[in-house]
C-alpha cells in the first residue's frame, strides 16, 4: 500500500515509475507483479511526466 505521506507517496510511486521503465513488463503487468492498482499507477505515470510533476528536473 502507497504511503499517505505527501513527499513519501511521491517517492513511493517515483521509485516504481523507475523501475517499471527500466523493466520489459507492460504497465499492466508491472501492477500484477507489485500488487499495484493500474488506474493509480498510470496516474502517476502520466502526473511524474508532465512538466508540472513534482520531480521533473
Amino acid at each position: 500500500m502507497a504511503p499517505t505521506d505527501t513527499t513519501d507517496r511521491t517517492t513511493f510511486w517515483q521509485d516504481h515509475v523507475t523501475t517499471w521503465q527500466a523493466s520489459d513488463l507492460t504497465q499492466k503487468a508491472y501492477c500484477e507483479a507489485h500488487g499495484l492498482r493500474y488506474t493509480t499507477f498510470g496516474y502517476w505515470v502520466r502526473k511524474l511526466r508532465t512538466p508540472s510533476g513534482d520531480h521533473q528536473e
